[in-house]
């Protein structure tokens, strides 16, 4: 029975230590933050709308490209989980070179203001 012991006290001993090096870790970032915006220094990136409204545009240009294809999908009734599957099986991948999944096409559907039949599966 002791060896039990000791090794549940080793795992408590070393959750410990491991608590108090990342507890403090913690102390010293937010520090740090703290001490640079008292300094002036603006947090965050200064770019950022910047760099949505050029990542917004790609994605609605890429969109478009796809426009006539997924119109043709819903022309020919096609649910969102069908058109997922025939995208990839045409071997059409998305903006960032992967295969399509269903919250995907759902997101470039919203983005063009195409309506289709939901899946039901």
């Amino acid at each position: 029975m002791l060896p039990v012991k000791v090794n549940c006290l080793r795992w408590v001993s070393f959750i410990v230590r491991y608590w108090v090096i990342i507890n403090d870790r913690l102390q010293r970032t937010k520090m740090g933050l703290a001490n640079a915006k008292s300094k002036g220094k603006k947090l965050g990136n200064p770019n950022l709308p910047k760099d949505n409204k050029i990542r917004q545009e790609k994605a609605l240009k890429f969109a478009e490209t796809l426009r006539p294809i997924l119109e043709g999908f819903i022309a020919r009734g096609m649910t969102q989980r069908g058109m997922v599957a025939e995208l990839n099986k045409l071997g059409i991948k998305t903006r960032h070179y992967t295969i399509w999944r269903l919250l995907q096409l759902q997101i470039v559907l919203k983005r063009l203001c195409l309506k289709t039949k939901r899946s039901t599966s």
